[in-house]
């Protein structure tokens, strides 16, 4: 801790009395060594909270896929022919990329980035997992081929 102080420019005696001073407070001193020298925060949040948070938003965000891809697919139905249009994996998809951006762009209320910029990675993210993600069905697709 010393040479936390002196780097923040405190001369040496002075760190060291700080030091000595702070050790008559050992919950002062715990909390500054949290902060300074391992660099945690002490949040005062609720785990409940955050869990509940967390679990609204994969159900919102984690539906959209599967809800635009069915909700399309019924819409696209030709009622005379008894044939869908194939369109529904490109509304799904791109109603997915919509909700990644949005996603992304909420989440640089908590960062240090723009929204435009967060919403971006957060879509590109997405895009490359999924790209990998149809890539490896595909590829295991052509292994169970009937001959």
């Amino acid at each position: 801790m010393v040479d936390i102080f002196v780097t923040k420019g405190m001369s040496l005696h002075d760190a060291h009395n700080t030091i000595e001073t702070l050790s008559l407070y050992p919950d002062l001193f715990l909390e500054i060594m949290m902060q300074q020298e391992l660099g945690m925060i002490e949040e005062d949040e609720s785990p409940l909270k955050n869990g509940l948070v967390t679990l609204i938003s994969f159900i919102i965000f984690g539906s959209t896929p599967i809800a635009s891809y069915v909700i399309s697919d019924v819409a696209m139905r030709d009622p005379y022919m008894g044939t869908k249009v194939n369109l529904a994996f490109v509304v799904s998809s791109i109603c997915t990329g919509l909700t990644m951006f949005v996603l992304g762009a909420f989440t640089a209320r908590f960062t240090n980035m723009s929204w435009w910029k967060s919403g971006l990675l957060i879509f590109a993210n997405g895009a490359f997992a999924a790209g990998v993600a149809y890539g490896i069905g595909y590829g295991l697709s052509m292994l169970n081929v009937d001959h």
